[in-house]
């Protein structure tokens, strides 16, 4: 889950688009580097992402497109299993799905309802609020945008192979460095010493990120 002091969903189209080509070209390559990742541990042992929430959104999002082509096609199993596999999982006691990648406060409901849910559900509908949320909608998009365009003039069987592959090269070759740090102040040292693709992150990203570490059970 992303935590309350890190900054909302801001890639812009560039961004988004760059990551999508990246994995175009290296899927022939056999393997990618989505660069590092950092996180802390919350309540209850959950994990925190204090840096990497804008590369594990977007791929969610590419993988959330993939899953509504095989839902526009009718083949549930496959629906089924990028579900499973990358978009939710369940809490057996409170009985319900549960999203694998929580966004912050201000992006956590639109994502979870535009983005998670199936295509057809009322609550895709929802209309941004928030800058955030507008990047987020854009992303969206372009993934979807993207899966067309790969299978594109393709025969049903060709698009369903082409998909998998795409899903099969995210899960299992896709490969990041994941550095997990005890608090927030190990990791913002980390954050700050980190170079990583994507928009850099500014001075006063860093300063609130440390304030709010530092405010800790206060906030």
């Amino acid at each position: 889950r992303v935590p309350v002091n890190q900054r909302e969903y801001s890639w812009e189209d560039e961004q988004v688009k760059e990551l999508f080509d990246d994995l175009f070209r290296a899927i022939s390559q056999g393997a990618y580097f989505l660069g590092t990742v950092v996180l802390t541990k919350g309540k209850g042992g959950a994990l925190e992402v204090a840096d990497g929430q804008q590369r594990l959104a977007t791929i969610t999002i590419l993988l959330a497109a993939i899953r509504d082509h095989f839902f526009a096609k009718q083949d549930m199993l496959n629906v089924e299993s990028i579900e499973q596999e990358f978009l939710n999982t369940i809490d057996r006691s409170a009985r319900k799905r549960v999203a694998r990648l929580a966004l912050n406060v201000d992006d956590n409901e639109y994502f979870r309802r535009v983005i998670l849910s199936r295509p057809g559900e009322p609550e895709r509908q929802t209309p941004p609020q928030r800058d955030s949320h507008k990047a987020i909608s854009r992303a969206q998009r372009l993934a979807a945008k993207h899966v067309q365009s790969l299978v594109r003039t393709r025969s049903d069987i060709a698009q369903t192979e082409t998909l998998l592959h795409w899903v099969d090269f995210i899960g299992n070759s896709a490969q990041i460095i994941l550095l997990t740090v005890p608090d927030h102040l190990n990791a913002f040292r980390m954050f700050e010493t980190l170079n990583d693709r994507g928009l850099k992150t500014s001075q006063a990203d860093l300063l609130k990120n440390y304030l709010f570490g530092e405010a800790g059970e206060r906030i």
